[in-house]
This record gives C-alpha cells, sequence and structure tokens, in this order.
C-alpha cells in the first residue's frame, strides 16, 4: 500500500486560519526544520504580526505577553522533540492567570513514535493538565467549536517528508469572528450571591483584597464595588488600583507585613477578594484562620486560592449586576481605625526612608517617583513586587502589571517585552538579579520592535535575599558576585549603575539600569520596620 499523500502546507495553512477566526493575529515562531512548513507560510503571510526567537522558552513568555496586552489569542509556534517541551512554563502561567495562549508544536509523524527516533519524542501530553484543549492532528483539520478562550490551547501537528510540498502563494488570515469567551456562570452562583451578601451585611471588621484585575473594564467594575462599600483595602500591584486616585483614601499602604500584623491584631471578621488569587502574607495567613474569619472571592478565574471560601466565578463586569452593597455605620468607624493605624506607619517609614537612603525599599521607593502617568511598570516576582507594594510613592495613573498566576521567576524580560512591543509610552521593567539571570536572551526582540522605550531596572542584591529575611541560611541564597554592565553591551542597551549616588532623573530607553543596595542599610531597614510594626 502507497504512503498517504502529504498536505503539510495545507494543513498548517487551515490550522493557522482556524484560530484567526478566535482573533489570534500575531504569532511568534522559534525556526527549525520539522515546523518548516509554518516558517514559510509565515514568510509569506501579509495581515499578520510575526515575531521570530531563536529560544522557545522567552519565545513563549513574549507571546503570553502579548496575549495580555492585545486580550485575545497570540500563538507560538516550535519545532519538534525538546523544543515543544520549553513551553510548559508560560504554559503553566498562561493557565492560572486565564490566559488564551495557543501552543502550536511540530512533530514527526506518528508512527516513529517511542520508537527513539531522533527528534521525536511523545509530544501529546507534554503540557499536562495545563490546557483547556489538546489536539494531536495528523492529515486531519483543527476544527474549534467550544474553546472558551480563558485558558491555553496545545496543537500538536505530525508533519512528513517532503515538509515542504507544495508552492506557497502571499495569503491573508481571514478576519475573527464573533465567538463565546468565558466559562458560564456555576450552579452555585446565586445562592453564593446570596449568602454573600448576608455576610456583607453582617460584617463589622472587613477588608477587602484586590488581586490581578486584566482589563479597563475589570479594573472599573472592582473600583464601582469598593467605592459603594467604603471599606479599606489592600490592593496588591497587579490590580492596577494601587495608585487609584479615587481609591486613594480607601487604600492602605503600609504593605503586606503591616495588614498581616492587623489582621492577627485586630481579628479581621471578613475578607473580599476580588480577582485572582492574592500572593500577600495575609491570604496564606487565611488557610490557618479559615475557622475564624469569612472570605468571599469574586474572580473570573476558577480558583478559590483557599481549601475553604465563599466563591464565585464570575467577571465583575458581570457581578456588578447582581449586586447593590453599600457600607454601615460600624464599617465606617473600623474603616478610619485601620485608616489610622496604616497613616501612622507610613509616617513611621518616611524616616527609614531618609535614615537609610541606599536601602533597597529606599532605592525602590525613589524609583517609583521617576514614573510618570500612563507609563506602564511590569513588577518582577519575590522581593521587587512587596518592595514596591509597601514603599512606591505615586499616585497617578499608570498601568501595572506582573506574571502572579504561577508567582514563578522565569520568563519575567520577555513577558514585559511583550506586554510593551508597540507601546509609545516609556515603560519599565523592574526585577531582580537571579529574575534577570533567568532570562537573559530576552532582548533579542528587541531588533525587530520600532519603538524601544524600554527601562530594565535589575536590584542586583548579590543573590535571593528574600530568603535571607525568611531562612537565614546562606543555602538559600544563591549568592554571587555578577553584574549587569557586559550584559547590557551585548544587546546595545545604554547602562547605568546606582549604588551609592541618587536616582538619575532623566531616563530614556531602552537602557539597563542596575540598583547596588546596601546591604547593611537594607538589612537595618527591614528590622526597624518590623519593630514599627509591632507597636501598632
Amino acid at each position: 500500500m502507497s504512503p498517504k499523500k502529504n498536505n503539510n502546507i495545507q494543513a498548517c495553512q487551515q490550522i493557522l486560519s482556524e484560530l484567526a477566526r478566535f482573533g489570534m493575529n500575531e504569532i511568534v515562531y522559534c525556526a527549525g526544520s520539522r515546523n518548516a512548513p509554518f516558517v514559510k507560510l509565515l514568510g509569506e503571510l501579509e495581515n499578520t504580526r510575526i515575531y521570530s526567537f531563536f529560544e522557545e522558552r522567552s519565545a513563549a513568555f513574549f507571546a503570553l505577553g502579548r496575549c495580555r496586552a492585545l486580550q485575545k489569542p497570540v500563538a507560538v509556534i516550535t519545532t519538534s522533540g525538546t523544543a515543544a517541551a520549553e513551553l510548559l512554563p508560560a504554559c503553566i502561567e498562561a493557565f492560572y492567570s486565564g490566559v488564551p495562549l495557543i501552543l502550536i508544536t511540530a512533530d514527526r509523524p506518528k508512527r516513529l513514535r517511542f520508537t527513539g527516533a531522533p527528534q521525536c519524542i511523545d509530544q501529546t501530553k507534554i503540557m499536562s493538565s495545563f490546557v483547556e484543549q489538546s489536539f494531536d492532528l495528523e492529515n486531519s483539520n483543527l476544527i474549534l467549536d467550544d474553546w472558551t478562550l480563558s485558558a491555553p490551547l496545545h496543537i500538536n501537528v505530525c508533519l512528513d517528508e517532503p515538509l515542504i510540498d507544495s508552492q506557497i502563494m502571499p495569503w491573508r488570515l481571514p478576519a475573527s469572528q464573533a465567538v463565546s469567551a468565558g466559562k458560564p456562570h456555576s450552579p452555585q452562583f446565586t445562592d453564593n450571591i446570596a449568602q454573600m451578601n448576608s455576610a456583607v451585611v453582617s460584617a463589622e471588621r472587613p477588608l477587602i483584597v484586590l488581586g490581578g484585575l486584566d482589563g479597563s473594564e475589570e479594573i472599573k467594575a472592582a473600583t464601582k464595588i469598593c467605592l459603594n462599600l467604603q471599606w479599606p483595602i489592600y490592593a496588591e500591584a497587579s490590580s492596577g488600583l494601587r495608585e487609584s486616585v479615587e481609591l486613594k483614601a480607601l487604600l492602605l499602604k503600609g504593605g503586606e507585613q503591616l495588614t498581616s500584623h492587623l489582621f492577627k491584631k485586630l481579628k479581621f471578621d471578613l475578607i473580599l477578594r476580588l480577582g485572582s488569587v492574592p500572593t500577600t502574607r495575609l491570604w496564606r495567613d487565611l488557610e490557618e484562620a479559615r475557622d475564624q474569619v469569612k472570605v468571599l472571592s469574586i474572580s473570573p478565574l476558577n480558583f478559590s486560592g483557599l481549601s475553604e471560601s465563599l466563591f464565585v466565578q464570575s467577571r465583575l463586569t458581570d457581578f456588578v449586576k447582581y449586586i447593590d452593597w453599600h457600607t454601615s455605620k460600624a464599617q465606617q468607624a473600623w474603616q478610619k481605625i485601620l485608616a489610622g493605624r496604616d497613616a501612622e506607619l507610613s509616617a513611621l517609614t518616611e524616616s527609614l526612608y531618609e535614615k537609610y537612603p541606599l536601602a533597597e525599599p529606599s532605592f525602590v521607593r525613589k524609583l517609583s517617583e521617576n514614573v510618570k502617568t500612563d507609563e506602564l511598570v511590569y513588577i518582577g516576582n519575590s522581593l521587587p513586587i512587596r518592595e514596591w507594594d509597601l514603599t512606591a510613592s505615586v499616585q497617578k495613573p499608570i498601568q501595572v502589571f506582573a506574571n502572579r498566576g504561577a508567582n514563578g521567576i522565569d520568563g519575567q524580560l520577555s513577558t514585559y517585552l511583550g506586554l510593551t512591543a508597540h507601546s509609545k509610552n516609556r515603560s519599565w521593567c523592574i526585577i531582580g538579579d537571579l529574575t534577570a539571570l533567568y532570562d537573559l536572551t530576552a532582548p533579542w526582540v528587541l531588533k525587530s520592535l520600532s519603538l524601544k522605550n524600554h527601562i530594565f531596572v535589575i536590584i542586583n542584591n548579590g543573590g535571593g535575599q528574600i530568603f535571607r529575611r525568611i531562612y537565614n541560611n546562606p543555602l538559600f541564597e544563591n549568592n554571587h558576585d555578577l553584574d549587569f554592565s557586559h550584559w547590557a553591551k551585548m544587546w546595545g542597551l545604554d547602562y547605568q549603575c546606582m549604588k551609592d549616588k541618587a536616582f538619575v532623573e532623566k531616563i530614556s530607553g531602552p537602557c539597563v539600569i542596575e540598583i547596588v543596595p546596601d546591604a547593611d542599610q537594607t538589612k537595618n531597614f527591614w528590622i526597624e520596620h518590623s519593630e514599627l510594626i509591632k507597636t501598632l
């Protein structure tokens, strides 16, 4: 029997066209031999933005950033073998962030699986449970009918020789069609709202915790809920509301340590979470105190974040149609109590910035003062995002992003570049030294971007210093004496080092700013800050 005739070009073109129906019009690719049909097709594609990478992990995180910037699907295409495995970290982050990242992996024919043939591994389940749907295609079309766009999609495409099996003419992706996105409300939706209403009315010592909020409409809906309730608010940076002018009187700025301390001391009786799962220490404390405080969560992502809580999966824009929550006199008095404690700590902390100007938090404070209206700030995980939550002095409209789905430190630079690839405004990426070392190849894409307003701020404290405060054991710290001057030169970026001098006021991208805080001043800052909190 003669082998089945190839139709690689036709099959790959059909896949891309089907994905375009769901709104995909940007594609990131890493060229290889096995995905040659896709690469050749991209070379003749006229109405789509195409980005080339040589390294798959950075490519996938860049595509993740583009998804978040566009609020619609973006595809990343790889060759076969371990190249496909490099997509998994970004896939996990996309899954826990509810991002419609499309992962297309080229593969060798199915008949070669489990034979040990070169560059032939089992790619069919490589994304595990971190995708909404997974397709394994060989001489068959992709048909998408029920993708909700609330999680990643994996498409594995088996391609046989000859890989380029027909002529390719210039072509265009079809226009996207209206498709339903997002999962419907759960059967418990109405019942849970009724229980939430009862809890809100009876609460006397409540707190709103704002996790990640993607999109201006979700931010507006969260703002409306907060203004109606007039409760104290702890807003994580990724909510986009920490710097809100409208909510200024309600926002607690004492950082996660103060909030966790007051939670234990003043016995909050209700926590209302809006958005993605928070990463503040308070949220972890709730797991231990789940019998003592009610927790209500409203999020478009299907993650409660706790083993027990009252949870409604819903976009906030949908949820506000069902509620009419307002504050009570008891809650108003409570708000004044928390605001007073927060203001007291803020005033005391100001003296620490002056006393320890070369401490890491003081540098972050000074850095925040350089951010202008409508600029974008991307904050890395571990210490930078916690220091921003505590120290940032910004009370103007800015955009704040972070990868808080899985809270990893990989792919941060690439995600930032994806978010800001075509931004006309200056943007900031504030990360730690180990985070930067995880993603050294990210600036590769800068050569293909017309706008280069990017400022990479690397806080180099010589290792994972957050672990020094937790474990006080050098085995956790990954100590080093590296600097990033040669890395900046490698990518043609201007370089400045802030070590024992004030922050430079005039900054333009693309550039690298390396902040080297004084270790002793940083240590003393945190010791005294912890002592101040205990007095409240």
